[in-house]
């Protein structure tokens, strides 16, 4: 595959392996080259001894800090490039060879002039409908199953696996202002590509699934807890308690006040 890597392309080899979780060995990176191990071990030598490679007892390669700090803008290069060439269908194994050498070829001043374009050309925006959706207690059960059924019906495996990326990323970040830029940056994708992946597979939009999440999680609070409304309001996301109960209520079809006292809780 490669005759003699340079000693910059291995120190991204041994970067994308340590991600992947799993001790990394000389021989490891040779076989990721396709190479002997004796071919690499030249410019190996070379990367620890300037320190950006430790090497342990047992033989195991890691990065140094210079070494994280170096492979930085590789890492998110690659990162944006094996994104789209895994949402393009590419084999995994070659999308990963492929996006190492245009993120080792590409400058980084080029790639920021390429991932601006990609963002404002790509498509024209599209509108987020945000129509009234109740049943928020089943939400999370609703989309992995309208997920399944979208993979059963054809789509993309790819296209849900991002969707999933998506609604996962929501999951863990409800509390924070919806944006739809945030979550494509985040994921490295068009966020209007993200917007029809996400309605296709899930049947909703992206800013409907955020806040059915803060209300199911207010429900929770206004069930268990004598938090104000406007404590609660604020614990979910929201910066404004009218807003909020007009959310809530258009979710739920109760007001929080209404949902507080059917609960129980007054």
């Amino acid at each position: 595959m490669f005759d003699v890597p340079s000693r910059d392309m291995q120190l991204y080899v041994i970067c994308l392996l340590s991600q992947k979780g799993r001790p990394v060995r000389s021989i490891d990176v040779a076989n990721w080259f396709g190479i002997s191990r004796s071919t690499v071990s030249i410019n190996l030598k070379e990367l620890i001894a300037q320190g950006y490679v430790i090497k342990d007892s047992r033989g195991y390669l890691s990065l140094s800090e210079k070494g994280a700090q170096w492979t930085a803008p590789f890492r998110k290069k690659h990162d944006f490039y094996m994104k789209h060439l895994l949402h393009a269908g590419v084999d995994p194994e070659r999308a990963e060879l492929e996006a190492c050498l245009a993120a080792q070829l590409i400058s980084d001043r080029s790639f920021q002039l390429l991932e601006k374009a990609y963002h404002l050309y790509i498509s024209d925006a599209e509108a987020e409908a945000d129509p009234p959706e109740a049943d928020t207690a089943q939400a999370s059960q609703s989309q992995t199953e309208q997920a399944k059924a979208a993979q059963s019906h054809g789509t993309g495996s790819h296209l849900v696996v991002l969707a999933e990326e998506a609604r996962q990323y929501i999951l863990r970040n409800y509390s924070v202002k919806f944006s739809l830029d945030t979550i494509a940056d985040a994921l490295h994708v068009n966020k209007n590509y993200l917007s029809r992946v996400f309605k296709a597979v899930t049947g909703t939009t992206l800013l409907t699934f955020h806040n059915q999440v803060r209300c199911q999680r207010a429900q929770e609070l206004l069930q268990d807890s004598t938090l104000s409304i406007t404590q609660v309001s604020g614990l979910v996301g929201f910066y404004s308690s009218a807003h909020f109960s007009r959310i809530f209520q258009k979710i739920t079809g109760l007001t929080p006040s209404a949902y507080r006292a059917q609960a129980g809780k007054t």
